[in-house]
């Protein structure tokens, strides 16, 4: 069972999710209508995970030790982060948002997995995803791009990135000791999410990608009609 805690920073999460984005549109050059795409995604990246811990003082004992302290807890987390949020299905779940689209709007036939008989590709991949605590709060990040490739040229058709920043929580502290102390309780507050709490704001945000990549799709088949 999640703790109300738990709940709210998820909530919280899930409504601090900020769009970025990469665009190629070369649509109108090729007549994908109702043709075959070989439908495939993965991932170019493993989860990562940072923590940031402050010196707060000028013992270099100390510094060490929060040096040493920092390695560990990123380390920790970004080893639960990619248990409780796998890559590829990160990406599978973007995918799910674009390839929708490509079927709904262009009345495209999947071809899912490798089919080199397909005259278009269309690859979705998950770039990016991670944790990260400082002084300043927690967060989370993910981006992906998805592309449609013609075969016989290796032309890439279309393509849009996607990427979310997503404020876990966020503190502040003016001095050097106050900012050590709130970057070892974020540091803490990271390591001790669960990996339920992880897999719920990842797999999320990576559905949410994926409809943004959708849409833009929608919006950019619907400039063909109307150019």
């Amino acid at each position: 069972m999640m703790s109300r805690t738990s709940k709210s920073l998820i909530i919280l999460a899930l409504g601090s999710l900020f769009f970025g984005c990469g665009h190629t549109n070369k649509l109108a050059q090729y007549n994908l209508r109702s043709q075959q795409v070989e439908m495939l995604s993965g991932a170019s990246t493993m989860g990562a995970a940072t923590s940031s811990i402050a010196i707060g003082s000028h013992n270099p004992v100390q510094d060490v030790i929060a040096g040493i302290s920092s390695s560990q807890i990123s380390n920790e987390t970004a080893r639960k982060l990619r248990r409780a949020a796998n890559a590829d299905s990160l990406a599978a779940q973007v995918a799910k948002g674009f390839e929708g689209s490509l079927i709904t709007y262009l009345g495209v036939k999947p071809a899912y997995g490798y089919n080199r008989d397909a005259p278009y590709r269309s690859e979705t991949i998950l770039q990016e995803y991670s944790l990260s605590s400082d002084s300043t709060g927690t967060r989370a990040h993910i981006s992906a791009l998805s592309r449609i490739i013609q075969h016989a040229s290796g032309t890439v058709v279309w393509q849009y990135t996607s990427s979310k920043d997503i404020a876990l929580s966020t503190t502040s502290a003016r001095r050097a000791s106050e900012r050590a102390v709130m970057s070892a309780v974020n540091a803490a507050m990271l390591a001790e999410m669960s990996e339920d709490e992880i897999a719920s704001i990842f797999y999320s945000a990576a559905q949410e990608i994926g409809r943004d990549i959708g849409e833009t799709l929608r919006e950019d088949v619907a400039k063909l009609s109307n150019p």
